[in-house]
């Protein structure tokens, strides 16, 4: 879980939760956007492009606030994967080719 979310802080088109890495091994990050409307749109789209992939991630949605503290109030809907098994490690690079190549197709490289 921490080499994804250091993945998702190191690459432009995401943001991570503004409190640091996972506590767990759930990590959760939204597409950059405009706005949060935007940035759900797009997360909405990431997801299906990865479930096209074989790469099943979750949708949740989560304070603004939690990305943006200055965000004010208002939801965005960001992407979540959990992993909790040890093949998740040795998958790593798949997942993150997989979601790369997603959102490639939906918010470009």
């Amino acid at each position: 879980a921490l080499e994804l979310d250091r993945r998702v802080r190191e690459d432009g088109r995401f943001e991570a939760l503004a409190d640091g890495g996972p506590e767990l091994d759930i990590v959760v990050w939204r597409v950059k956007a405009e706005s949060a409307e935007q940035a759900s749109v797009l997360a909405q789209e990431v997801f299906v492009g990865c479930a096209a992939r074989d790469l099943h991630l979750a949708l949740v949605q989560l304070p603004q606030i939690w990305f943006e503290p200055a965000a004010g109030a208002g939801l965005v809907t960001c992407l979540r994967s959990v992993l909790m098994k040890p093949e998740h490690a040795a998958w790593l690079g798949r997942i993150w080719e997989r979601l790369s190549a997603a959102c490639e197709d939906v918010v470009g490289a």
